[in-house]
């Protein structure tokens, strides 16, 4: 009997963990499109290119949301966060540019989709404010400076939230490196979780029936920046010995109950995958033993998920990319 009940939960662990995949994968109803664009049919290389990509495409697809669904899709593949122009402060963002070199700031994502939208027939527009992303050490509700961009468009008479930067990929913190890894939370993300790092300077574009004010953002994000203090890996490199332990502890922002971890090495070939379930400890934090196996230098990519069993039905925080140098351990000699 003990034995046929372990069976049981490994088979349906092994269902959830199956589900999971798929859903970190593209949602179903978006899997002909995603395909589509992956195709690569229409090679898009200029503001004129674009008048084709939404001219030919309009007459396969007549549904907004499957349109900007499009539009976002095609940003998260082809442009790569311009780091480089970050740091050196020669920003990308002219469309023009952004298209030929492949890469863009925020400004560049933003400008770019609505381009796509408009050409493909979907009303948007581009939302200004403040975000918690790199660069970001001190909140006040005084000093939200405008310092990202995002979208919003109209579906069915109704406005949906949409940004192309985080849903394109991640960087290291401090912007060296740049990492194209497809996020779904951004891509008609729900207004209550948007609001946990993005503050538009309309309070329309929350799309709160209740808006929230500077000081409940600033307050809501110094609670996280205050578990985030205490994560082991308080830098975007991390450094251990084979055998060792990495304690993750990320914040706990809202329901989450499994946590992913991908370890790719530096020719980036995934060479390990881990989903486990996570409970959130008393401390207000989730926390996730990593033992590291074997020296070398690796690139370590994590992320928190809610799945209820249902492909429709998870919800992921945006990855959080770590540098993992390993050295081997010393052995006592006989």
């Amino acid at each position: 009997m003990h034995h046929r009940l372990v069976r049981q939960l490994l088979c349906c662990f092994l269902f959830l963990y199956q589900c999971l995949l798929a859903a970190a994968q593209s949602p179903a109803k978006y899997k002909e499109i995603d395909a589509f664009i992956k195709a690569d049919q229409f090679k898009v290389k200029s503001p004129t290119d674009i008048k084709v990509f939404g001219r030919e495409l309009k007459r396969l697809f007549t549904d907004d949301e499957i349109k900007a669904r499009a539009a976002f899709f095609w940003l998260t593949q082809h442009i790569k966060y311009d780091c480089e122009g970050y740091r050196s402060g020669n920003m990308i963002y002219e469309p023009s540019v952004v298209l030929e070199k492949g890469r863009a700031v925020c400004a560049g994502y933003a400008h770019l989709f609505k381009i796509f939208c408009d050409e493909l027939g979907v009303e948007s527009v581009i939302v200004n404010g403040f975000a918690t992303g790199i660069g970001v050490r001190s909140l006040h509700p005084d000093s939200l400076f405008t310092n990202h961009a995002w979208n919003a468009v109209k579906i069915k008479g109704e406005w949906k939230l949409v940004d192309p930067t985080w849903g394109s990929g991640s960087s290291n913190d401090d912007c060296t490196k740049s990492y194209q890894n497809l996020n779904e939370s951004y891509f008609f993300p729900d207004p209550s979780e948007m609001i946990h790092t993005h503050f538009p300077d309309s309070t329309k574009w929350q799309l709160l029936s209740v808006p929230v004010s500077a000081s409940q953002f600033v307050d809501s994000i110094k609670s996280w920046k205050k578990a985030d203090d205490r994560e082991e890996p308080a830098d975007s490199l991390i450094s251990k010995k084979t055998g060792e332990t990495i304690h993750f502890r990320l914040a706990d922002i809202s329901p989450r109950n499994f946590f992913l971890l991908m370890v790719y090495n530096n020719r980036d070939s995934l060479i390990e995958e881990i989903h486990a379930p996570v409970t959130s400890s008393p401390d207000g934090v989730y926390s996730f033993g990593y033992k590291v196996k074997k020296s070398g230098t690796f690139r370590v990519l994590i992320s928190l998920y809610y799945f209820t069993g249902g492909e429709k039905e998870v919800i992921g925080t945006s990855v959080v990319t770590y540098r993992l140098k390993v050295s081997p351990s010393m052995r006592k000699q006989p």
